[in-house]
């Protein structure tokens, strides 16, 4: 097996999962499992049922009362991303928001004014969001398989998406040849040196791999590749893309699952992970490279 961004095969087991192996490579440090799945997997996979469970999720949290303040950290988080977006370009064109889910993200920027279409594995989530927000939302797996015109996008957003793909650099290739040469990608993308995932590894690895749960709640079949900025550097120079811009965020603690005590230990290290500078995601802003280095190796 060879890595899928710098196609090294120096791979070693990082962890022995029941379910699967997690493997990194030693050359560009991406982390990924050993079974990566096709695209009729990923539709079984991504059935109606995942996806009702995160419509509760998301409009359990999200206010119908803006002056009320009690936002959902990621419907802040989308607000906090449009604002970055619209200081960096000075009109609001095209924007493709690629795992557009059931279409939240996408349609807040709808309504903040971009041309706005969405791409999503799921047929009930595309269906959803077309339903619900009446939003322009396309069911596909790989952006390819749209085939839109080159150079149509302003924007690009994929917000905890990348992990999701089978083949990221494929992906990104793609992104590339669809933005406008002045345009820009921004992902947010689990950090796999944060806090949380440091103190899982050195649980596994003191107790003999004994103590495997931290590691079985961060590592699941949903999560194809994980990315620290090496990985991630690694990916945007190939596929064509200078890096503009790297903010770390905590985790959002109302994605903490579990009994009491887990959403408890969740929140406390979404309080310690800032000082320590070791976030659980990464925010990426990158630009569009005029000469696309996608053959180098």
């Amino acid at each position: 097996m060879n890595c899928n961004l710098c196609n090294s095969n120096k791979i070693h087991r990082k962890y022995t999962l029941t379910e699967f192996d997690v493997l990194q490579c030693q050359n560009c440090n991406l982390v990924f499992l050993s079974h990566i799945p096709d695209e009729e997997e990923l539709k079984e996979l991504y059935s109606s049922d995942y996806y009702r469970e995160r419509e509760k999720y998301y409009f359990d949290n999200i206010v119908t009362n803006p002056e009320s303040g009690n936002f959902d950290e990621n419907i802040e988080a989308f607000s906090s991303g449009l604002e970055k977006l619209n200081s960096m370009k000075t009109g609001k064109g095209k924007l493709l928001d690629i795992g557009c889910g059931l279409g939240i993200f996408l349609n807040m920027a709808k309504e903040d004014g971009w041309s706005a279409c969405g791409v999503d594995v799921s047929p009930y989530a595309v269906k959803y969001a077309k339903e619900k927000f009446g939003l322009d939302a396309h069911n596909s797996g790989v952006l390819g398989n749209i085939e839109f015109p080159s150079e149509t996008f302003d924007v690009v957003t994929l917000w905890d998406s990348l992990e999701h793909f089978p083949d990221p650099l494929g992906q990104f290739r793609e992104i590339h040849r669809v933005l406008k040469k002045d345009g820009f990608v921004m992902l947010n993308v689990p950090n796999e040196t944060s806090l949380m995932r440091t103190i899982a590894k050195y649980l596994y690895i003191t107790t003999g791999s004994f103590f495997k749960y931290p590691v079985k709640k961060l590592y699941h079949n949903y999560h194809l590749y994980y990315f620290d900025m090496v990985a991630a550097g690694t990916l945007l120079k190939k596929s064509g893309f200078e890096i503009f811009l790297v903010e770390k965020t905590t985790i959002p603690t109302v994605k903490a699952r579990g009994s009491s005590l887990e959403k408890g230990v969740v929140k406390i290290l979404s309080s310690l992970e800032k000082s320590f500078g070791m976030e659980y995601e990464l925010r990426i802003i990158a630009k569009k490279a005029y000469v696309n280095d996608q053959n180098e190796e």
